[in-house]
């Protein structure tokens, strides 16, 4: 899993909670990978682009859907 960052680490990085993160995953706007060993949520480096671009519309209060 080369080029992989963990939930926790990414949430830091954008300055949203680990929380959100599952939340926006949940509702189907980008997906994680599972760490075999530790079983945490891991993001490529395409994921976490889609995650930035998340949540610079959020912060302008842009709503985002799948549906």
């Amino acid at each position: 899993m080369s080029n992989m960052i963990g939930i926790d680490k990414l949430s830091q990085e954008i300055g949203v909670t680990s929380r959100t993160l599952r939340h926006w995953e949940s509702q189907g706007l980008f997906a994680s990978q599972r760490d075999t060993s530790s079983g945490w949520r891991m993001y490529d480096e395409q994921t976490v682009l889609a995650i930035r671009i998340t949540a610079w519309l959020r912060g302008f209060d842009i709503g985002i859907s799948m549906r």
